[in-house]
């Protein structure tokens, strides 16, 4: 994250981070394929939320903000799911 120019890190351990997209209201969304879970990452307090756990490896996502979801496969399991990014 880029705050007064100079570049941070977020907030948080995030490991086995796999994708990484932000939305239009500036929040971040972090997949990790190890861990599989999937994060939000608020923009202005940069407090973290966890969205999805318990999958085998949350893959590559696609951020589909019109309908307000994520959409993550679960590769090990052969699962897409569509995530609510709301919460």
């Amino acid at each position: 994250m880029i705050r007064d120019g100079k570049l941070t890190p977020l907030k948080g351990e995030f490991r086995g981070g796999d994708a990484v997209e932000q939305d239009s209201e500036g929040n971040y969304y972090i997949s990790s394929w190890s861990q599989g879970k999937v994060w939000k990452i608020n923009r202005e307090t940069e407090e973290s939320t966890v969205l999805v756990e318990g999958l085998k490896s949350a893959a590559d996502f696609y951020l589909e903000e019109n309908n307000n979801r994520l959409l993550v496969p679960d590769m090990m399991a052969g699962i897409i799911y569509a995530v609510d990014i709301k919460k």
